[in-house]
């Protein structure tokens, strides 16, 4: 491999102290360590070497390999989620909890100023907190397979929006085509067009403009439908991308360019 190539892999990380699946692409795997979530689908990620898109120790060593090699990883805590810093575990009031109508609870994972952070206790009003990515400081085993070299834009995009859009059937229910610079997204009426959408759509919009210089228009459809009479449904379209919402890169980089 090397630094621009886009491609799939599937893995399986473990704690290296105990050996305890913390991640992985496979559904069986999830299922037997117990956090297997019926919402998402389990499949390869998408990893842009050179681009920071994984971590660096796993990244370092997916350069070395070829598509359909199989390797073991160890990885150091400064090339995995970083050390853990004590400054980061603080103390706060339970009565700042409450007054955001929070009942913080051991365990609790809470958004803290866009930052998450688990709750370690609860004791004598105080609550604590802790800000470290939870496997900060833990030495990193990783069972990895390079699945697919990825040439085509249209599954580039695909593989883009799968990272982003984390839903079940979510990849099903959408289509693209890439044609003379101009890259078309199509969201199915299947697709829930939920707060979630929302957020992962913008963040592969984002994506989109910063990874992919061959795309000089993005423009996006979201399909939806219109109940008929008796619960049945119309057939409807209604198309968010089009020219004069038309996401584009060259813009978005002269825009840059002005700040």
């Amino acid at each position: 491999m090397q630094n621009g190539d886009w491609i799939l892999i599937d893995y399986t990380a473990r704690r290296a102290s105990d050996g305890r699946v913390v991640e992985t692409t496979h559904e069986a795997e999830a299922k037997k360590a117990g956090f297997y979530d019926e919402k998402i689908t389990y499949e390869p990620n998408v990893v842009i070497v050179g681009e920071h898109t994984t971590l660096p120790g796993l990244e370092e060593a997916l350069i070395t390999m070829k598509v359909g090699d199989n390797r073991k990883v160890e990885i150091e805590p400064a090339k995995g989620f970083g050390p853990r810093d004590p400054a980061l575990v603080r103390v706060i009031s339970v009565g700042e909890f409450r007054r955001r109508d929070i009942d913080p609870k051991p365990g609790m994972v809470l958004d803290f100023d866009g930052r998450k952070g688990l709750v370690r206790s609860v004791t004598s009003g105080r609550v604590t907190v802790d800000l470290n990515h939870p496997l900060a400081g833990e030495r990193l085993t990783y069972d990895v397979k390079v699945v697919e070299s990825l040439q085509d834009t249209a599954k580039k995009a695909q593989a883009l929006l799968s990272a982003s859009l984390q839903v079940k059937g979510g990849a099903a229910a959408t289509s693209a085509s890439f044609k003379d610079g101009t890259l078309e997204m199509t969201f199915g009426e299947a697709l829930a067009k939920d707060m979630s959408f929302i957020i992962g759509k913008t963040e592969f919009v984002g994506n989109v403009l910063r990874l992919m210089p061959e795309v000089k228009l993005l423009r996006v459809v979201e399909e939806y439908a219109r109940k008929a009479e008796g619960g049945a449904k119309e057939g409807h379209s209604h198309a968010e991308g089009h020219e004069g919402h038309a996401h584009s890169a060259e813009g978005h980089a002269h825009e840059h360019e002005k700040k």
